[in-house]
């Protein structure tokens, strides 16, 4: 689906912000010299998750994500449950906190049940990035609006 005019940019521009996010994460994260990521040989392994793939724009900056941390040498995971519903996209979350992600970019569906899954992303020291909803955490690195 190809979006044309002021909609199209609009949404070009968001998908460009929150790749350029991810990319300033990644050297974040490779500058504060974690040790050997928790990607398969010791990459970076950075986890997305938004909205249901099957929403265009949730999409698309997945598969932006993707190509970006191909491109630096990094790992990638989705995240997105099947369907947006926040419950799925909070057990999503937890289950990656507990196998190790370097990095998470999130489009909350409901910012409100993120708390106990930033906290875990907080106490293993994963660096958090929120996308179109503000959540207030100390976890969070940056905003993308």
């Amino acid at each position: 689906m190809k979006r044309h005019g002021k909609e199209g940019e609009t949404e070009m521009r968001r998908i460009a912000k929150m790749v350029l996010v991810l990319v300033l994460c990644g050297l974040c994260l490779s500058t504060f010299a974690f040790g050997a990521g928790h990607g398969k040989n010791g990459k970076m392994l950075i986890g997305y998750t938004g909205f249901a793939p099957t929403l265009i724009f949730s999409f698309n900056i997945n598969k932006g994500g993707e190509d970006k941390c191909k491109e630096l040498g990094y790992e990638y995971v989705s995240l997105m449950p099947a369907e947006t519903k926040a419950e799925l996209q909070v057990q999503a979350l937890d289950n990656a906190i507990i196998k190790g992600l370097d990095g998470l970019v999130i489009m909350p569906i409901d910012a409100r049940a993120l708390g106990p899954s930033l906290d875990a992303a907080q106490a293993k020291g994963i660096p958090v990035i929120v996308d179109d909803a503000t959540v207030n955490h100390p976890s969070v690195l940056a905003f993308i609006g």
